[in-house]
This record gives structure tokens, sequence and C-alpha cells, in this order.
């Protein structure tokens, strides 16, 4: 073997860590950027906070009205203006239990011993969200450390309170307790409930029709009568506190022309210490002056970082709003759009598109939507035929182009005469109006809805039409038939029909040919 040394020249390019870190600056959001500037500033004495971060806004009109009687004027009138002054700043305490509040108030604790009220207690806290108490007598009794009949006696009671249903082991209870509530006491009915709940949720009528011997007319009415339940008691006493979304960008129209306003004052207003600027310049300290220095240089990169994260995003935001004018003006459904239609816009990479729209959310006159969901597009590419079909091309604000996706992606829907496409919410208004006009007693299947979109001029396909008719919350084409108000007609035999009757018409008998005459010898 021969071993020889060689110079070799090439070109690489690299990229250091502060532009590392000015790539994540930009895709920060205004709580995560507050969080980093927070960090930064308590670990760097260069930087300063110019006063007080304002909290955010929303609506763009600040979160309290003006107070109509200023302070003065009330310490003069009420003697706890002082305190409630006072007390403003302070975090409000985290809402209690209101669902156990309300299951322990209609039980009156003057009727129970202080141990079973306690056990009570115990039982809500092992409620789940849906209301229903699925665990066994046993354990809770091992867990609360008392008698299983104590459990179960407890249990009996809590069973009588309102909402009507709480604290059964499953749905069947559930219903079947709403029932008896109501006086219905239909001998199907309740044994749907007890023996064919599973088959009525699967859409399994014909294993009900023959083993309760019904028609199927009969069986959607028992399902419809059902549908007016409850099945989660604790779906309309849900706690929770509202959680607000607080936008990072503002969007107007002013004067003809798209003003993009960032609503990062909360944020904190930082700038360059003059104090230690002083200091640094009359140390005689080399190791001071370099300690200085350093976190001179590293202050000043991170304000540059934040002014070009508020040009970058803001002239983001303006192109966007350029593109889909007719959707902020509440014109017009979205438009398609991807990254690179953005970055030609603004000459710069899909990349940096991506990372400036990545988690911020936008406020316009109209609502708040979250930038990643505008980027919806189709990709219309030639087939070996020279037909054009359409290939999904998805930004969904990860760095992706619009070409970077496989061909396994679904495609989304184009217009057939433009050889434009369209967006996901066009295409749901679309499939919400076929849906709206077909027949209620032969309902279409989502490769008919698929063809109707077609001779509109809409090429679908079918999965993707299934798709949209999920997040639409659109029942499927047999669940929309046996729900149909009306009679429908008979998809299953029942058990007393005879067979000649259930032959169905879309399959006609074939017709039986005439019976040959023998001929007769001689």
């Amino acid at each position: 073997m021969e071993l020889y040394t060689s110079l070799t020249v090439s070109q690489r390019q690299l990229i250091s860590q502060n532009q590392v870190q000015s790539l994540k600056i930009l895709a920060m959001n205004n709580q995560e950027l507050r969080d980093c500037l927070s960090i930064e500033y308590l670990e760097n004495p260069m930087l300063e906070m110019d006063g007080a971060a304002e909290p955010p806004a929303r609506d763009g009109y600040p979160d309290q009205p003006a107070d109509p009687f200023p302070a003065h004027s009330r310490e003069l009138t009420s003697p706890w203006a002082r305190e409630d002054l006072a007390r403003q700043p302070d975090i409000p305490d985290r809402p209690k239990n209101t669902v156990k509040q309300d299951i322990m108030m209609q039980l009156g604790r003057k009727h129970y011993p202080k141990k079973q009220w306690a056990l009570a207690e115990y039982l809500c806290d092992c409620l789940d969200d849906g209301g229903f108490f699925t665990m066994g007598i046993d354990e809770a009794a091992r867990g609360f450390g008392c008698r299983p009949d104590a459990v179960a006696a407890c249990l009996k009671d809590l069973k009588r309170l309102e909402p009507v249903g709480i604290f059964s082991k499953d749905l069947s209870e559930c219903l079947e307790r709403q029932l008896e509530d109501r006086g219905i006491d239909d001998p199907n009915l309740l044994a749907i409930v007890r023996n064919h709940l599973a088959d009525v949720m699967d859409g399994r009528i014909g294993a009900v029709t023959r083993a309760l011997r019904l028609s199927t007319v009969e069986v959607r009415k028992y399902m419809l009568q059902l549908g007016k339940l409850n099945p989660r008691p604790l779906m309309v006493a849900q706690e929770g506190k509202t959680q607000y979304i607080v936008p990072d960008l503002l969007l107007a129209f002013v004067d003809g022309d798209w003003v993009v306003t960032p609503n990062d004052r909360w944020v904190g207003d930082y700038r360059i210490n003059d104090y230690y600027i002083h200091m640094m310049q009359g140390s005689s300290d080399p190791e001071l002056t370099a300690y200085f220095r350093e976190k001179l240089e590293r202050a000043r990169f991170y304000l540059n970082c934040v002014e070009m994260r508020r040009s970058t995003i803001a002239k983001t935001v303006r192109a966007i709003a350029e593109i889909q004018c007719d959707f902020f003006m509440n014109r017009g459904d979205q438009v398609p759009m991807s990254l690179q239609d953005v970055a030609d816009r603004i000459q710069m990479h899909p990349s940096t598109v991506s990372r400036a729209i990545k988690g911020k959310y936008l406020q316009y006159l109209h609502g708040t939507v979250l930038l990643k969901d505008l980027f919806t597009a189709t990709r219309l590419q030639e087939t070996p035929k020279g037909r054009r079909q359409p290939r999904a091309a998805l930004a969904l604000g990860s760095g992706m182009d619009a070409g970077s996706l496989s061909m396994a992606d679904p495609p989304l829907a184009f217009d057939g005469g433009t050889g434009k496409g369209i967006s996901p919410s066009s295409a749901h208004h679309m499939i919400l109006d076929v849906v709206k006009h077909e027949d209620p007693v032969n309902p279409l299947s989502d490769e008919a809805i698929s063809h109707a979109m077609a001779q509109r001029g809409i090429s679908i396909s079918r999965r993707t039409v299934a798709k949209y008719r999920v997040q639409l919350g659109i029942m499927n084409s047999d669940q929309r038939k046996y729900l149909a108000p009306g009679p429908a007609p008979l998809r299953q035999t029942s058990a007393h029909t005879p067979k000649a009757h259930a032959r169905s018409s879309a399959a006609p008998k074939a017709p039986i040919p005439p019976a040959r005459k023998k001929p007769t010898p001689g």
C-alpha cells in the first residue's frame, strides 16, 4: 500500500453561533422572546430595561376600561379605596373545584356524619372528566380505608344528585337512569341501552333488528330518542378558566395600505446601561474592561436581533396581507399560498418566512388567526397523459418548501376550469352546500360528493372529501340516512319479514323466460 499526502481546496459554508441564535430569536413568539430577554437581563449587567413592561393588549384596546372615578375622589368617599388600590396588582387565586362544591351542596352537611362527609368528598374526587365513577367499590374502600358497604351506601346517595347520570359506572347505566328520570319505560329502548349500545354506536343496525325483532325504521326512531340524552353528565358543568389568545401582531388597513404593529410592548423596552458604559471607559483593570466589552457586544447583538426580528416579521405579514387581501377584508375565502410565494415578494428564503410565522398569531379587524393556517396551496403537475393533476404542498411553518413534500401527500382541490388551486375553506363551503341540497333519504357518499364537486368544476379526491367531512363534523352517508327525518327505505330485513319481500329494489329479479313447448312426435 502506497501512502502519500495531498492538498485539496474546498469551500464550505458554515453558520456561526451568532447566526444560529439570531434564527432562534426570529422563530420565537412574544412570550418566548420575553423569557429569553429576561434571562439575558439577569446575566448581563450591560442590558437595562427601561420602565415597567406593559400588559399585553387585545383587540387594540386596554384590558381594563378607564376608571370614571379617579383615585383621589375614591379616597375621599370610601375608606376601602386605599386597600383596593393596593390589592389591584395581586395575582388572583386559582378557581376552586366548583363541580365538587355543587355536588356536596346538594347533599347537605347536617345530614351526614364527619366520616361519611369525608367519604363523599373522596368519591367526588374520583370522578372522571365525563362524570363517571369507573373505580370499583372494593378499590375505593381500600383507598379511603373503610368498609365496601359504606362506599356502596354513599354511592347510592350520590347517584340521586343532579345532573342525572352522575356517578354511573358506564354509559349504559347513565342513559338508563336518564330514561328512568324522564319516565320512559319502553322495554325495547331499555334493551338497546343495556345490551346493544355498542352496535348502535358502530352503526350495526342489522344486529339490533335481528336480536329484538324490530324493523329498521323503529330502531332508527329509538336512536333519535337516545340522541336527546346526555352521554356525559358533566359536559354542561365543566369548570375551567377561559384562555385568551394574545396576538403577536396587529394588522390594520389604513389609507389604502396595510399597517403591521408588533404587540410586544409588554415584553419590555431594553437598552444599553449607560452607568456600566462609563465604568468600562474609566476602568484601568484590563480584565474588567474585557468583561464589560464582552457583555456589551452580547447586549448589542440581542438588541439588533430583536430589531431585525420585528422588521422581518412585519415585512412577512405585510406580504401575506397583500396576498390574502380579500380574506382579511372579509370579502372572500383564503387563496392558495405557499412559503415560496411570500419569499418571492420579500426577496428572502422560504425557511426565513417559515421561522417568521412560527407559532405567531395575527389579529385583524374580523378576528385572530394563526399565521401557519394561512399557508395552504396546491402544486399542479403534468401527468404522462398531459393532464394536470394537483399535488399537495402544505407549508406548515416548519421550514419546508412547497416542493419538498412527498408524492404520497393527499391532493387538495383545484379549479379544473382555470387550473388554479382552491383553499380548504372554499372546499369546506362547497361540501357543506352539496350535503345541504342532497336527498335526505338517499344521502351522497364521499365518492358521489367528489363527482358533484367535479360537476361544479372542482377536482377533489374521495379521500380528501372524507377528510374535510370529518373536519366539518358531517356524518357518513349511512349515519345521515339513519338519522334523516321521515321514512327511509328498509336496509335490513327484520326477523318477521318474509323472504319474498326482503329483495332490494336496487337489484330487480331477472325475468323468467317462457317455457318452450316440447315438439310432438310425428
